[in-house]
C-alpha cells in the first residue's frame, strides 16, 4: 500500500496517467537499485566464513529486536500462535493432500526459467504451476480485501424500496442500512439496450468500460438515482454491492481531506480499487512469498549447495518457532539459473507459488485459498522478530520494517481489517 501515493495535489493537479506513469518509472529505478545492492551482498556472503556469516547474521536479529523494540504498543493483527497454527495445519494437508488427492509432487522442485532450462518438459510443468500461483495469490488477495477490509457484502431489494431507503453520505455517494451503496444491478433481467449509454450509468472502474454490460454492476453515484428510476421500473430486484460506511469514510478523509467540494463516487471507488491492487502486490513479494514459504517448513537438505549454512544459521533461531513439518524441496543451482540475476533471491517465492498453482491444479481450493491468505496476512502484518530464511529477503523486510511509515501501515490494516471473519475463513479452509 504504502507504494501508492494516498492523495491527488489539488495545487498541482496531474492526471491519473501521468501519476501512474511516474510511480512505475520511480519503481523501475528503485528495483533496479535494490536488485543491484542485492547481488553485492550475495557475492559479499559468498566469499565469508562460517564465523563471518554468524556474525552478519547476529547484526541482522539486533536490527529485527530494534524494530520490535520500537513498535512494541503494537498487538498483531493476528494472534501469532493462532497464524502458526494455521501454518502447521496447512503443511500436514499438503502433505495428506500428496498422499490422497492427487496433489503432483513436481512443484517441489525448481527448474530454471523457461528459456534458460535444457529440460524444458520439466521446466514447463514447474512455470506453469508457479505462473498460475502468481496469478492466484493477487486475485485471492484482492477478494480477501474487498471481503475483510471494505467489508463488502450484497443484499437483494427492489428498486423502489432501496430508492425510498437511501440517504446521501459526504456529498459523493448513498447510504443503505449503514453501509455505503458502491454498485447495483438487475438481479434477473440485462439492462435495458443502450439504456446505461443514454443515462450516462458508469460501470466499476476495474471493469475498464465506461459503461457497465448487460450483467455488469453500475456505480451508485449521486445522480444514480436519478437514472435508475428513467432506466427501470420500480418494481426490479436489484444486486446491492455495499462496503463500509468506516471505511468509506476513512478513504474520502486521505482523498479530500473533509472538502466536501472535491471528488466523486467514481475517484473514491478508484481509490478503493488502487489499494486492494496495491495489498494483492504486496502478498505477492517475494519477501512476504519467502516467509510463508519458512511457515509452512519449506527447506532443502542439500548440504553441497551454498546457501545451506546460511539456512542453518537461521535455522538455530528460527526453526523451533515455527512449528510445521518439514516440507522437503529442491531448490536450483547450477549456471542454467544464475543465466536469472536475481533467481538467488526469489527461489522460495518461485517454490511457494508452484505450490500454489499445483493445489489449484488438483482442484483443491480451500487450501489455495489458504495459502494465499497467508500470504496476505504477511504482507499486512508480518510476524514480530521473525526473518525470512532468505538473507537477501531478510534484509529486504527489515528496510521495509524500518522506513518512517511503517506505523502508518499497520495501524491502517489494524484499523480496517476484519479480524473475527478472516479467522472464520481461514479455519473454514483448513477445516
Amino acid at each position: 500500500r504504502r507504494a501508492y501515493r494516498n492523495r491527488v495535489s489539488w495545487e498541482k493537479p496531474a492526471c491519473r496517467d501521468c501519476l501512474e506513469r511516474l510511480e512505475h518509472e520511480d519503481h523501475e529505478k528503485w528495483q533496479v537499485e535494490q536488485n543491484e545492492l542485492t547481488q553485492l551482498r550475495q557475492q559479499q556472503q559468498d566469499a565469508m566464513d562460517e564465523q563471518e556469516l554468524r556474525n552478519y547474521f547476529a547484526k541482522l536479529l539486533s536490527r529485527a529486536e530494534d524494530v520490535t523494540s520500537q513498535h512494541r504498543q503494537l498487538e498483531p493483527l493476528v494472534c501469532t500462535s493462532k497464524t502458526l497454527n494455521w501454518a502447521a495445519r496447512l503443511a500436514k494437508l499438503v502433505l495428506i493432500a500428496e498422499r490422497e488427492s492427487g496433489l503432483d509432487a513436481r512443484w517441489r522442485i525448481e527448474t530454471p526459467s523457461r528459456m534458460h532450462a535444457s529440460d524444458k518438459e520439466a521446466a514447463d510443468i514447474f512455470k506453469g504451476f508457479e505462473d498460475k500461483g502468481d496469478e492466484l495469490v493477487q486475485t485471492q488477495s484482492v477478494v480477501f480485501f474487498e471481503r475483510f477490509i471494505a467489508r463488502e457484502r450484497s443484499a437483494t431489494v427492489g428498486l423502489r424500496q432501496l430508492l425510498g431507503e437511501v440517504r446521501p453520505i459526504s456529498g459523493r455517494s448513498w447510504i443503505w442500512r449503514d453501509a455505503v451503496v458502491v454498485s447495483v444491478r438487475p438481479v434477473t433481467a440485462a439492462w435495458p439496450s443502450r439504456a446505461c449509454e443514454v443515462e450516462g450509468l458508469r460501470a466499476e472502474p476495474k471493469s475498464g468500460s465506461m459503461h457497465p454490460g448487460p450483467h455488469d454492476f453500475a456505480q451508485f453515484d449521486l445522480d444514480a438515482p436519478d437514472k435508475l428510476r428513467k432506466v427501470l421500473d420500480l418494481t426490479t430486484d436489484m444486486e446491492v454491492k455495499l462496503y463500509s460506511a468506516d471505511f468509506w469514510e476513512n478513504i474520502e478523509q486521505e482523498l479530500y481531506e473533509g472538502n466536501a467540494d472535491l471528488g466523486s463516487h467514481n475517484q473514491t471507488l478508484t481509490k478503493v480499487y488502487g489499494l486492494a491492487g496495491g495489498t494483492a502486490a504486496g502478498a505477492n513479494r517475494t519477501e512476504v512469498m519467502n516467509l510463508v514459504a519458512d511457515l509452512l517448513g519449506f527447506r532443502d537438505l542439500d548440504k553441497e549447495k551454498s546457501s545451506y549454512l546460511r539456512y542453518q544459521i537461521w535455522a538455530e533461531t528460527h526453526r523451533k518457532k515455527l512449528p510445521s513439518e518439514v516440507l522437503e524441496v529442491t531448490y536450483g543451482f547450477g549456471g542454467e539459473f544464475k543465466a536469472d540475476k536475481i533467481w538467488q533471491q526469489k527461489k522460495e517465492a518461485n517454490v511457494a507459488e508452484a505450490l500454489i498453482g499445483a493445489l489449484d491444479s488438483a482442484g483443491l481450493g480451500n487450501l489455495v485459498s489458504a495459502v494465499s491468505a497467508l500470504c496476505f496476512l504477511m504482507y499486512m502484518d508480518p510476524l514480530c522478530q521473525t526473518l525470512p530464511s532468505n538473507w537477501a529477503m531478510a534484509e529486504k523486510l527489515l528496510a521495509v520494517k524500518e522506513r518512517e511509515d511503517w506505523v502508518e501501515h499497520l495501524d491502517w490494516y489494524h484499523r480496517h481489517l476484519d479480524v473475527t471473519a478472516f479467522t472464520r475463513e481461514m479455519d473454514r479452509c483448513l477445516s
